[in-house]
């Protein structure tokens, strides 16, 4: 018997590369049949590739080479081997149990008898139907010409399917992202998804675009100084918004610095390009998107941050007080290991702490000496006015606000106003707004005080560890002392 070729692993999905050959599944327990379809078809090429045989002399072989090559094109099956119906069989096994639809089968029998024509083309997915007696060269290559361009058609479609799938996700994830970090990671995601789709490898940066070169953000695998070059200079060369020539793929997303470019190892089939021109027009809506949010976020920021400098002034307290008790939190919950979003959601709220003030009289928020019991019960309302004025929003970041207006005088041991609350029952917000307001209160002059010396300051913060303040944000403040009051130093110098 003719010794069968070797299982080899073909690549992970499909086998698109210009050039690369055809492969071709010969399935026929007749020795002579094998050598006669190699001999016929050994010149011939399909969109200048060749052909790559593979043999089988059994329905059992070639289930495991099947198995093992994802990329076979065409298979020449007989019907009757180890059993009467082991062609048949395998065909049903390759479309039900492999789900391999792509691959085109010609059937090919000396006993039409006991497969009949008519029948089998009904009953089983096969694309051709010949008696061996009739293949000639002729007959043979036009059946196999005909099986591969509907082959090349399937994997079309195929790679249209999951590259507009890949497009669809991607669209989706860019339209949720807030920032450019974010639109690069899901760009360069989406970029390779195309890549996988069409089973080709890619080299993918997104970056900005600088004077030296590109600056990558996010970047695959591959990507090094040298090929940082190579892409600066396919940049350079692109007049447009974007183009695909050769093997380059490059984007510029309008308004920004931001630069998607990939390098296909081979070059795109036609499709494969319309797929990145769908693509280029998502990141440029993407970016319009992002900016959009940015501008909302930013000023949404400022209406804040000015709410806090008016409830501030009114107070005669300076209007860095706001940003320093701002600055203060941020650094301290960065210091206690919150979550990059959970510290930016802290940074918009905590210039809220102090707006129920609005609601006391100034005969009392301005009076220079103490207070008396009547009047501090009256400014601690200022905790539910905030949380009341604040709290009839459903946005998150009012509501966080609302929060951190409500419990920011609670105290770790209960002792704390309006509800008495204590220890992890008070939001961690409000905890840090806590020992950042009552630092830059100590160190700062007000109407009803004189500014506390350092050491004194901090003697209370560290007497009140446990007390007044959550221990564990206490020993972060201890801990960085420095870097605490180089932050107070630059916001009073106006840095």
């Amino acid at each position: 018997m003719l010794t069968e070729t070797p299982p080899r692993i073909a690549p992970e999905g499909r086998d698109l590369l210009p050039g690369a050959p055809w492969k071709v599944l010969v399935v026929d327990d007749d020795d002579f049949v094998h050598r006669l379809t190699e001999l016929i078809l050994r010149e011939y090429r399909f969109q200048d590739r060749r052909l790559q045989f593979l043999h089988a002399s059994s329905a059992a072989a070639a289930r495991g080479i099947l198995a093992q090559h994802a990329d076979i094109a065409v298979i020449f099956l007989d019907v009757v081997m180890e059993t009467e119906r082991a062609g048949l069989e395998l065909v049903r096994w390759v479309r039900e149990e492999l789900g391999n639809r792509l691959v085109r089968i010609i059937l090919r029998t000396g006993h039409p008898g006991q497969a009949p024509e008519q029948s089998v083309i009904l009953d089983y997915d096969i694309n051709d139907y010949r008696h061996k007696a009739e293949l000639n060269e002729l007959k043979l290559m036009t059946s196999l010409t005909a099986a591969l361009r509907s082959y090349e058609q399937m994997q079309a479609l195929a790679v249209t399917r999951d590259g507009m799938a890949t497009l669809s996700r991607g669209a989706s994830r860019m339209l949720a992202v807030r920032g450019y970090a974010q639109l690069a990671a899901v760009a360069l995601d989406t970029v390779q998804g195309l890549a996988e789709a069409a089973a080709v490898r890619a080299c993918v940066v997104v970056g900005r675009a600088e004077a030296h070169g590109i600056e990558p953000i996010a970047a695959s695998q591959g990507v090094t100084g040298p090929w940082l070059a190579q892409a600066s200079r396919h940049l350079a060369s692109c007049s447009g918004p974007w183009s695909l020539s050769d093997s380059w793929f490059v984007a510029r997303l309008a308004g920004t610095a931001l630069v998607v470019v990939a390098e296909f190892f081979v070059p795109p089939a036609r499709w494969v390009g319309q797929m990145f021109d769908t693509l280029a027009l998502q990141l440029a809506l993407a970016m319009d998107n992002v900016a959009l949010q940015q501008e909302i976020a930013e000023t949404q920021a400022e209406i804040i941050a000015t709410l806090g400098d008016v409830v501030e002034t009114r107070s005669k307290e300076t209007a860095s007080h706001v940003r320093l008790v701002t600055e203060s939190a941020v650094l301290l919950a960065i210091r206690a290991g919150l979550p990059a979003e959970e510290v930016a959601l802290l940074r918009q709220v905590v210039p809220l702490h102090d707006v129920g003030k609005i609601g006391i009289p100034d005969a009392i928020l301005l009076k220079p000496g103490r207070l008396t019991p009547q009047e501090f019960a009256i400014v601690q309302t200022h905790t539910t006015m905030g949380a009341a004025i604040l709290g009839k929003s459903s946005r998150r970041l009012l509501r966080a606000g609302a929060t951190v207006a409500l419990e920011h005088h609670e105290c770790w041991d209960g002792s704390g106003y309006p509800h008495g609350i204590r220890g992890e029952d008070i939001h961690i917000f409000a905890r840090l707004t806590a020992v950042a307001d009552v630092l830059d209160a100590l160190l700062s002059p007000r109407v009803y005080k004189p500014a506390w010396s350092l050491e004194a300051t901090l003697q209370y913060m560290a007497d009140q560890r446990g007390r007044q303040f959550d221990p564990r944000l206490v020993d972060c403040l201890l801990a960085d002392v420095p870097a605490f009051l180089a932050v107070r130093a630059r916001l009073l110098s106006g840095s």
